[in-house]
């Protein structure tokens, strides 16, 4: 995209914000504008440098005696053209939307995993509400029936979360926890062979997965203690806590979302 095409992005993401009544800071749209290169594609973005900012990383190529803030063209070939133009639309609008991802063939799958690669994008780029916002977006492109794929979404993840942050974890565990409920009622009761390799890798994701499927063996066993079947400290947990509060938190995750 030549400069004076990429100048528009800018306009255009301004002229969305007022239609959409949100706040856009016409001041940032002052400040001098640089040309960002993405991928093998070179494709082309103008940002201006005001809204750079809000990412320590690419502030700081901004300024100083950087390359990049003499040329005022910023050079990022490892990372995806599509990503780096929703990292933009984020940076003037707070937000992004996936859903009109023009790639051919785009599913819903497609789409958890752009979100999770997006979380690692942000993660790069030290963008901290835009990893909240992936996060608050992945429900509505998850199928439950379907773990592979978010398992798949989760090996992204889990390679750049920080351990101390728990948000995505728990929702994690708690779709384990409902995956397991529903196959369950169905019949069937076990992981899954995408969810034993997860565990064969061993790491934190492997520790999660463990963790949602004793929640799930927990509430199993407490139904079955609670009709009188006898069934209290036997199945695959036997040091299981059945006080242990999070083995009946639901409300981190519901089923009505996926």
């Amino acid at each position: 995209m030549e400069q004076t095409q990429a100048k528009s992005f800018g306009e255009q993401v301004k002229g969305e914000a007022q239609i959409a009544n949100k706040p856009m800071d016409g001041d940032r749209l002052t400040s001098p504008i640089f040309i960002i290169s993405a991928g093998s594609s070179h494709k082309r973005y103008a940002v201006h440098q005001d809204v750079l900012k809000q990412s320590t990383v690419l502030a700081c190529m901004c300024k100083g005696d950087f390359k990049e803030a003499h040329q005022r063209q910023i050079n990022l070939p490892d990372d995806d053209p599509i990503d780096i133009g929703i990292l933009a639309e984020y940076l003037y609008m707070h937000n992004f939307w996936i859903d009109g991802d023009p790639q051919p063939g785009t599913s819903k799958q497609d789409s958890a995993i752009r979100l999770a690669q997006l979380y690692r994008l942000a993660n790069k780029y030290d963008l901290e509400n835009m990893k909240d916002i992936v996060i608050d977006k992945l429900p509505l492109y998850t199928n439950i029936w379907h773990p592979e794929q978010w398992l798949a979404v989760a090996e992204i993840i889990y390679a750049v979360i920080p351990n101390s942050d728990e948000k995505y974890p728990k929702i994690l565990r708690s779709l384990i926890t409902r995956y397991l409920e529903i196959k369950g009622a169905q019949g069937v009761n076990g992981l899954n062979g995408a969810m034993l390799d997860c565990i064969a890798k061993g790491g934190r994701l492997a520790t999660d997965i463990s963790r949602g499927s004793r929640k799930f063996w927990a509430r199993r066993v407490r139904e079955i203690s609670m009709i009188g079947g006898g069934f209290r400290r036997g199945a695959p947990y036997p040091d299981m806590n059945l006080n242990d509060e999070e083995s009946y938190d639901d409300d981190i995750i519901s089923g009505k979302k996926f």
